[in-house]
């Protein structure tokens, strides 16, 4: 007797712990001169099939980003800088490394360093030129501002015979629509309402750029702590490109400060499969925040 009374003690507790957890209403929450720097790393492991040869290739990136918060308050303006970018790439067993705090070879003997003088410079010239996003409390992107500081070094460090040309390319690659968008969908747009452990929210993809991408994200409350938010994401994605079609599904989490909301860690993966102009294409991407 005295253990069911006990059982049914410690299942009246739990009722009522579970009746006073606090909702959760989730808003980026920012003060003036807050500073924050995030690593993102993607590896990216493809494979193309094309008349039933497989041709394999490695791809291993790094962005080290600053932000600072320039103006904090409904719409909060986040200075935005480059601190480093790298890129590691296979193919076909072929290595070549490349990145921002790399030195330049004058007269390169190798493929890896052709690779590094091509491209050091190139991200070299993308670090340290800010760029200013301008968002609301839940996350959507109102503005984005200095967009040409990010390419103008990178510009400059080539050729002058081809300077204009790329300026070009550059100006369609990675204008303020297309920053704007990947922002977006680097971003949690969170929904005016309080939350609580199991609640879930939904996110649209709509990314633009070399490739378009269309899809949909779920965000789940899986855990809330004194610091942190934990959150389950899934959802799925599909390219609206003529000449690139592919489509999968997403699964990780993220883990938020529960002051700012603003993203601590993560781990995302991309399962995806499709085909570039008529060659099977089997891709998967592996995304790491910290």
């Amino acid at each position: 007797m005295k253990k069911i009374k006990l059982m049914m003690l410690m299942f009246v507790m739990v009722l009522l712990l579970a009746s006073c957890e606090k909702p959760l209403k989730l808003q980026y929450t920012f003060k003036d001169g807050n500073e924050f720097k995030q690593t993102l790393n993607l590896k990216m492991d493809m494979t193309m099939t094309s008349q039933g040869q497989k041709m394999n290739t490695l791809t291993d990136m790094e962005f080290v980003t600053k932000y600072k918060v320039k103006k904090a308050g409904e719409n909060t303006d986040l200075e935005t800088s480059f601190e480093k970018i790298s890129m590691d790439m296979e193919i076909m067993g072929q290595k070549m490394k490349a990145g921002s705090d790399l030195p330049i070879v004058d007269n390169p003997k190798t493929q890896e360093e052709m690779y590094g003088k091509m491209m050091n410079p190139m991200f070299k010239g993308m670090t340290g030129k800010p760029f200013t996003f301008t968002l609301d409390s839940k996350g959507k992107l109102i503005a984005v501002k200095g967009v040409e500081n990010l390419y103008a070094g990178m510009v400059e460090s080539l050729p002058a015979e081809q300077r204009e040309q790329a300026k070009v390319q550059m100006q369609g690659l990675m204008n303020e629509e297309v920053l704007k968008s990947n922002f977006e969908n680097s971003t949690i747009t969170f929904p005016d309402k309080e939350l609580k452990i199991g609640d879930t929210f939904e996110q649209a993809v709509n990314k633009s750029g070399a490739i378009t991408m269309t899809g949909k994200l779920i965000y789940t409350i899986k855990e809330v702590k004194a610091d942190e938010v934990i959150l389950d994401v899934k959802g799925n994605v599909e390219s609206g490109s003529e000449e690139t079609k592919i489509a999968g599904d997403i699964i990780g989490n993220l883990t938020l400060n529960k002051e700012t909301a603003w993203t601590k860690s993560g781990n995302i993966t991309y399962n995806l499969k499709g085909a570039n102009n008529g060659n099977e294409l089997d891709l998967k991407m592996f995304v790491t925040i910290k």
